[in-house]
């Protein structure tokens, strides 16, 4: 097992895949291989990505649609209806319609963020499933 965790750890090293992880995790790798006593290569070839480069990297997400915005952008309708939903709410309560004020207001909201997190948990899924894939693409390639 402590063999495979090994070959899992040098073979990230090796990658370098910096869209991933950070400088600061290869040499935490590279650290943990030698306190094991595994041969590891220093001359392993580090390609550490650019700004611009990873500014097109986004930008090819973006439009591929690889990246998704809509999370946040149901977070963002998320807090303007829950505002929209209060203030009605409100005026209904100052119009003499206390049930009616104190149900919407309650309701409302909640009706409005149970609609927006089964939303949010659909693009998560999707997310989550972009991950299982992307790992086993990997596994198989390996």
């Amino acid at each position: 097992m402590e063999q495979r965790i090994n070959n899992e750890l040098r073979d990230r090293q090796v990658k370098n895949d910096y869209t991933k992880y950070s400088k600061e995790t290869f040499d935490v790798i590279h650290s943990i291989l030698l306190k094991r006593g595994e041969n590891v290569s220093s001359s392993t070839k580090q390609v550490e990505i650019t700004e611009e480069d990873n500014n097109s990297l986004t930008m090819r997400r973006f439009f591929s649609f690889q990246s998704m915005i809509s999370s946040n952008l149901i977070q963002s309708f998320y807090i303007l209806g829950a505002f929209t939903v209060t203030m009605i709410s409100w005026i209904l309560f100052m119009r003499n319609q206390l049930l009616i004020g104190i149900l919407s207001i309650v309701v409302g909201n909640l009706f409005w963020r149970l609609a927006c997190e089964i939303a949010v948990n659909f693009f998560r899924m999707n997310e989550q499933l972009e991950l299982i894939h992307q790992q086993v693409r990997r596994t198989s390639n390996d």
